[in-house]
């Protein structure tokens, strides 16, 4: 038998005045700024680049191959953030 609750006065569960959240679109350039570019630089300034611009040791990412970039990319809980939290988190 369902219940009824026409009557009970429920609150919203995120406050009206809570601000509006406005957030670009996150394009592949960014998804590149995040993942490479930083070692990238490193790399550059510290000659670790081979004359076809290939990094002389390359991280676990920059090692992956398209399908174990793809799968790892879909596995629960895998998150771009993620590092930079625990970053922040530790410190």
């Amino acid at each position: 038998m369902a219940q009824k609750y026409d009557k009970v006065k429920l609150k919203p569960y995120v406050s009206y005045k809570a601000p509006d959240v406005v957030q670009s679109e996150f394009t592949a350039q960014d998804l590149f700024d995040a993942v490479y570019s930083k070692k990238i630089s490193e790399d550059f300034k510290q000659g670790k680049l081979d004359q076809d611009g290939n990094p002389l040791e390359p991280s676990r990412e920059e090692s992956l191959t398209p399908q174990e970039a793809f799968v790892q990319a879909r596995k629960t809980g895998s998150d771009l953030f993620a590092e930079s939290k625990v970053k922040k988190d530790s410190t």
